[in-house]
């Protein structure tokens, strides 16, 4: 469950503390201490209000100081961003999308192919207010031309080679929530300046129509290196950078190669779990993983140890 989300869930609901920890965050035991520690502390004080809106705001104020604590090591228990948190590179990401996640700035997440980007994304959505509305995402480098201004737009009927019926793109199906435009250095300069204008002012109509349509979106982007640097640093990249983006980098996994261990083993714990297996790394078999230079970044590590729980074998 993702960090706002818990924290929305207890401050509206003001669902009981301890049971809400025991239950969806039972490998966390010392928050549960601390938390408890400090309820204790507090029960002392006289804060001169009713005793229910007493609690409730003890228990905010303590998930508020457990949250800016620990972190993001409560995004997801089972998850691996928090095995990482030890990595300087991933505190700097963490802190990248603190400042972004409670703003509506555009976040332009830069990196080469099966790094994470994608990863990124969905949680500065879970992370943001929000979290719990559509999150959704267009891959700019699959679809192509008109077909890709209809996916982001929609076209009205009779306006469009297929077009025997309204569609509704993908910025309204996104309205109150977060759109994130995979590879957007691969949107071809015809579509550019309807699309710079959308995210300065989120107003657009769909083909073929008159009405422009309002939308309240949080808008995320991607980009490798090579599309970037391929469209030069001027024109759309400029226009972009005008927009305020808070730009995120994620560095090749061959560069973090002290994430690699920790990366693998959750992977091993979930793939373990999902296809019940009882497959182990023994030390050799990390060593060899930290040489490899992954050229297909943290997504190809991870077809590998899901290839590995697959065949079932003992150890790797």
């Amino acid at each position: 469950m993702p960090v706002s989300e818990f924290l929305y869930v207890v401050a509206r609901h003001e669902i009981a503390l301890h049971e809400y920890l025991r239950s969806h965050f039972p490998g966390m035991p010392q928050v549960e201490v601390t938390v408890d520690r400090r309820l204790g502390e507090r029960r002392q004080q006289n804060l001169g209000y009713p005793v229910e809106r007493r609690e409730g705001e003890r228990r905010r104020h303590c998930i508020g100081q457990q949250l800016r604590k620990y972190g993001w090591a409560l995004v997801r228990q089972d998850h691996v961003w928090g095995s990482l948190r030890s990595s300087v590179r991933i505190r700097d990401i963490e802190e990248k999308i603190s400042r972004v996640v409670h703003t509506d700035a555009i976040a332009l997440i830069r990196g080469k192919r099966g790094v994470g980007k994608d990863f990124v994304a969905r949680l500065i959505h879970s992370v943001s207010p929000r979290q719990g509305r559509p999150f959704i995402k267009v891959d700019c480098a699959i679809t192509r031309g008109e077909r890709l201004e209809s996916e982001l737009f929609g076209h009205e009927k009779g306006d469009f080679p297929e077009g025997h019926r309204r569609k509704i793109g993908r910025f309204e199906f996104a309205n109150t929530g977060t759109i994130f435009l995979d590879e957007i250095g691969e949107v071809p300069p015809s579509l550019q300046g309807k699309l710079l204008q959308v995210l300065r002012d989120h107003q657009f109509s769909r083909i073929g129509g008159r009405e422009m349509i309002q939308v309240d979106v949080r808008v995320v982007v991607s980009t490798t290196p090579k599309a970037e640097g391929a469209g030069g640093r001027g024109g759309f990249w400029e226009e972009l950078s005008r927009l305020n983006a808070v730009e995120i980098d994620i560095l090749p996994l061959r560069e973090r190669t002290e994430e690699i261990p920790h990366l693998a083993l959750s992977f091993l714990a979930r793939f373990n779990e999902q296809f019940q297996q009882n497959v182990e790394l023994s030390r050799a078999t990390l060593a060899v993983l930290m040489e490899y230079p992954w050229p297909g970044n943290v997504r190809e590590l991870e077809d590998v140890i899901r290839r590995f729980v697959v065949t079932g074998s003992s150890t790797l």
